[in-house]
């Protein structure tokens, strides 16, 4: 766990150092006129290189990992499995007269 944090934490700063460096290399100084499109630019890559890893993130990232974590975590999605009825929880919740005045004292 020790070398994903530090993994984590040099990517971090050189995606900063990177986000310092490249703009100023695209974005010249100089007259509105000059910088539109250079700012134009700047936003469009910037646009393209994050729908990129999106898209790449929505096909490849898996959406849970083939087993639990811990055995804590194992027993929860266990006992998740049973699913609760989402009408008899709503109508436990109408009927708590401290919940309604909540609802009530927060809705006005």
């Amino acid at each position: 766990m020790q070398n994903f944090y530090s993994y984590y934490i040099f990517c971090f700063q050189l995606g900063c150092a990177i986000g310092f460096l490249i703009p100023p290399m695209i974005v010249r100084p100089g007259s509105q006129s000059d910088i539109k499109p250079q700012l134009y630019t700047l936003f469009i890559g910037n646009g393209i290189i994050t729908s990129v890893i999106t898209v790449l993130i929505a096909i490849f990232f898996k959406n849970e990992p083939p087993t639990a974590p811990s055995r804590a975590e194992a027993s929860k999605l266990d006992q998740a499995s049973v699913k609760a009825n989402f009408l008899k929880s709503l109508k436990a919740l109408l009927v708590n007269k401290h919940y309604v005045l909540l609802v009530l004292s927060y809705g006005i």
